[in-house]
């Protein structure tokens, strides 16, 4: 059983043709790393079943946040500096969207790149990619 909403329609390569380049990479490639967004999603995904294979995702589990669709944009395009740790303890920095600002600000904005996030199991990541290529 495992949810068809689930596999992009079109993949990464294909749909940043149809946007502005910053402002699609800022969703595409950064919000998911975004420290306030990654626990939000974790918040909203963590206690439930991976919705690809109905199992619990764990957080000793390898996981992932999966994009269900790439036909989208960062319409707020502020972008902020953040000092974080790594899984391992190491400092980093990530460069990326304001999601935290966004969410307050424009709360509609928030959500329209909230609800295309979701939390999955690394494989069944890898799982839904090999379904999207094998459609083509």
């Amino acid at each position: 059983m495992n949810p068809n909403y689930l596999v992009p329609k079109i993949g990464a390569s294909q749909a940043k043709t149809k946007f502005n380049a910053n402002n699609w990479f800022l969703f595409a490639r950064r919000c998911q790393r975004n420290p306030f967004m990654r626990e939000m999603i974790m918040q909203r995904d963590l206690q439930k079943p991976c919705e690809w294979c109905q199992r619990p995702i764990l957080m000793t589990q390898s996981w992932c946040i999966h994009h269900i669709d790439y036909e989208h944009e960062c319409t707020y395009g502020v972008t902020v500096i953040e000092q974080t740790t790594s899984r391992y303890g190491n400092a980093r920095n990530y460069n990326g969207p304001d999601c935290r600002a966004c969410s307050f600000m424009h709360p509609e904005k928030f959500s329209a790149c909230f609800a295309r996030l979701k939390l999955v199991h690394f494989r069944c990541n890898q799982q839904i990619e090999l379904k999207r290529l094998n459609k083509k």
